[in-house]
């Protein structure tokens, strides 16, 4: 008798040493879902900013450029680095606004570059070097022909971290694209 007492006491024991185990299995998954989903929110961050800085560029469009960008910027192409203040970055927006006036772009033509950056951006490459500093990689060009990519990287500081306000700090780009061979 006393045996089946201990069996029966033992065994409510058994089931809320299962039902504990299987609540911090559940609050263990719940955590790693949402670190998940942070680390995609601050991914979506860096990448709107980039899309700020390089939509705003590519159109002239001083302040959608200026939502992405901390001046003075560092620009490395080809290995020759050059600091831009914000004099410098909107003369150059003010001359990138007047090339597209003049190249006549047609609303729709425009609809499609933008969808397609957006789709470059969705699928660029987020690399952290900190905390507070990350670098996005993106596809500015492919050959077919040579088979291979121009890419453009983008260093993104964040300024403010509790409205996931990341600028573009600097820019680095090389006017060859990568050769097939360094691509494994």
């Amino acid at each position: 008798m006393q045996t089946r007492a201990k069996e029966s006491r033992s065994l409510p024991a058994k089931r809320l040493t299962i039902l504990v185990l299987f609540l911090v299995a559940a609050l263990g998954v719940g955590a790693v879902t949402q670190q998940k989903k942070n680390a995609e929110v601050i991914e979506n961050q860096i990448k709107k900013s980039c899309f700020h800085y390089y939509v705003g560029m590519i159109f002239g469009q001083a302040d959608e450029y200026m939502k992405g960008v901390k001046p003075p910027l560092t620009v490395i192409r080809d290995g020759v680095v050059t600091k831009k203040d914000e004099r410098d970055l909107k003369s150059m927006l003010f001359s990138m606004g007047e090339r597209m006036k003049n190249a006549a772009i047609a609303d729709t033509e425009k609809a499609v570059m933008l969808k397609n950056m957006l789709t470059t951006f969705e699928q660029a490459d987020v690399q952290y070097v900190g905390a507070d500093t990350a670098m996005l990689t993106f596809l500015i060009k492919h050959d077919a022909k040579a088979n291979s990519d121009s890419l453009c990287t983008l260093i993104v500081h964040r300024e403010d971290a509790a409205n996931g306000l990341w600028k573009v700090i600097s820019e680095i780009t090389d006017s060859k694209p990568v050769p097939p061979e360094y691509v494994k």
